[in-house]
């Protein structure tokens, strides 16, 4: 079996690595991708989402806990998941671009992106995220402060209706 360990920031450079080791298992072949992140940039995050949809033959696996982007990795992707017996949490929150911008080296251009632009981003987030969290955890998310999911919260989740439409909507 194959094994990837996804615990570096998600970025340009983790992506590639992670894109790579992809491309070196063949479609018939099992893999783990197992997930430890703190999280990272959401674009590169949608791009390991839509590889990983496309290769049902990984599996994804938390066995601690994994943060912003990481955690909406786990939850968008539609490959089997498992979390780990000793899981503590995934954590959930708006998309922070002015943090991002720091991380990245683009601060000027954040500082000139709209309000409009910045309000499309987390709407678009919050659309996506409303398919997964409750009533009470969106009212946070919405706030702007970050949502912790317990491990039952996760089981709960991975198991509802929702979650299983939109895996059988991937999967058409």
């Amino acid at each position: 079996m194959h094994l990837f360990v996804l615990h570096e920031q998600i970025d340009k450079e983790t992506t590639l690595e992670l894109i790579e080791w992809i491309n070196s298992i063949s479609e018939c072949e099992k893999a783990l991708l197992v997930i430890e992140s703190n999280g990272g940039e959401m674009g590169y995050a949608d791009i390991i989402v839509d590889i990983l949809n496309q290769n049902q033959n990984i599996e994804l696996v938390i066995p601690d806990s994994a943060s912003s982007a990481a955690a909406y990795i786990f939850l968008k992707c539609s490959n089997d998941k498992k979390i780990g017996q000793y899981f503590r949490f995934l954590m959930l929150h708006l998309p922070d671009l002015y943090l991002l911008s720091n991380q990245s080296g683009i601060k000027d251009t954040i500082h000139n992106t709209s309000k409009k632009a910045i309000d499309r981003i987390n709407k678009t987030f919050l659309d996506w995220a409303s398919g997964y969290l409750n009533k009470d955890e969106l009212k946070q998310l919405k706030k702007g402060k970050d949502v912790y999911l317990s491990k039952d919260r996760v089981d709960q989740i991975l198991n509802t209706k929702t979650y299983i439409q939109y895996k059988i909507h991937l999967n058409d």
